[in-house]
């Protein structure tokens, strides 16, 4: 399993520059159509408006992982608290209506190196992006090979969010996002959009 997993990431290294200092440009991360629905656990919020999403226990997910936006005609609007954690994929893409990021919702997730926040989101007239989405405690702590963070619209990131993405070298969050003083790395370098 490990020397496959190699030939994978050699691969990506090959493929798409992953050994450069700028982020890769994976298939099924910023673009292209979302993950299969039948990877995925769907729950009813409270108020039964939309959906909170969640890996199957037994799902094998891709590599590259799109959430919906959308799944029965209502909206995908949270990701379950743990509900992707431990997962053995390599970059997730989260469109701007989920609003919410669980505690611990992609912990542990070793082998996750990209993250997009917000790839579908739009500018308002004032133009700039309009920032809703919050990231939970912890919701990524233990990321240990997350290098890309794209965090269009995040609103709000709590503490310790990041924690343990030790090979995060900078970020740059929305000029009115609310960040925890310990939401990254005490060596990561955030930056606000002007």
């Amino acid at each position: 399993m490990k020397k496959k997993f190699r030939l994978i990431i050699a691969a990506c290294v090959a493929l798409t520059g992953c050994s450069e200092k700028t982020a890769p440009t994976f298939p099924h991360t910023t673009d292209g159509d979302p993950t299969d629905a039948k990877y995925f656990n769907f729950d009813l919020n409270a108020d039964e408006t939309g959906y909170i999403i969640s890996a199957k226990a037994d799902a094998d997910l891709p590599l590259y992982v799109i959430l919906p936006a959308t799944y029965e005609e209502k909206p995908v609007v949270a990701i379950k608290e743990r509900g992707f954690a431990g997962g053995k994929f390599i970059s997730v893409s989260i469109p701007a209506g989920v609003t919410e990021t669980g505690i611990r919702a992609f912990a542990d997730c070793k082998y996750l190196a990209t993250v997009v926040y917000g790839k579908d989101v739009e500018k308002n007239s004032a133009g700039e992006y309009a920032a809703t989405q919050i990231i939970r405690s912890y919701a990524f702590s233990g990321c240990t090979k997350l290098e890309y963070l794209t965090l269009t619209a995040v609103s709000k990131i709590d503490g310790g969010a990041f924690a343990y993405c030790n090979k995060l070298e900078s970020v740059t969050v929305e000029k009115t996002a609310e960040v925890a003083t310990n939401a990254f790395p005490a060596t990561v370098k955030v930056e606000r959009k002007a």
